[in-house]
């Protein structure tokens, strides 16, 4: 092939290579979920420590959650979105997202380790979501969750009652944890997590729960 002619395919090439279509960014694992899960803001290692768990049945509009048991394909069906599946083995972590149009975040998680593909743990926070995390629309179904332990716009002498008093860290993340024999799992026990933050203006502004069974 000659200069000319080769000059002449340019525009051809070029329009080819443009035309590709673009490689989506890989969702992040962030937000409130995220600080919950990891517990690394906790100043030594840990929670403070409960006697027993505080959640049973998780409602959140049309479907009650039942943590370890209700998959994360049942949240799906119920309310639509996207399945985030991100990283491998150990590193694996699983969720769904929702931008509730009143202002807030409504997080589903399954540990991609010991989660099986159930939900492990729910969360809520204040704000809209960052572009990066995948999170989907919120339908009309799904307005809220009701743990029954304090929520958003708690006030913290609130969480002093249902757990213990201790102070937040420097961003006013407070968590607790129980640990109880598994009912039907002989050596088995169920640990739940409970993660607030506390705004600057005093009030809760995010919460998740997570369980996870173990022996």
């Amino acid at each position: 092939m000659g200069q000319g002619e080769a000059m002449r395919h340019l525009p051809l090439i070029l329009t080819a290579l443009f035309s590709l279509p673009a490689t989506a960014a890989e969702p992040v694992f962030g937000g409130f979920m995220n600080d919950a899960v990891t517990g690394q803001f906790a100043s030594d290692g840990s929670f403070e420590k409960l006697d027993t768990p505080r959640v049973g049945l998780i409602q959140t509009g049309s479907l009650d959650i039942s943590l370890e048991q209700t998959s994360m394909a049942a949240v799906l069906e119920a309310y639509g979105g996207t399945l985030n599946d991100v990283g491998e083995a150990g590193g694996r972590v699983m969720w769904i997202c929702y931008a509730v149009p009143s202002g807030f975040t409504v997080w589903f998680y399954s540990d991609g380790e010991m989660g099986g593909g159930d939900v492990t743990a729910v969360a809520t926070e204040v704000g809209a979501p960052d572009p990066s995390w995948g999170c989907s629309p919120s339908p009309p179904a799904l307005q809220y969750l009701q743990l029954d332990i304090p929520g958003l716009s708690a006030h913290p002498t609130e969480l002093d009652a249902v757990f213990v008093p201790v102070p937040p860290d420097a961003d006013g993340r407070v968590g607790f944890t129980s640990e109880s024999p598994h009912p039907v799992m002989d050596g088995f026990k169920i640990w739940q997590d409970y993660v607030y933050r506390i705004s600057r203006d005093g009030i809760v502004d995010a919460v998740a729960v997570v369980q996870i069974t173990g022996d």
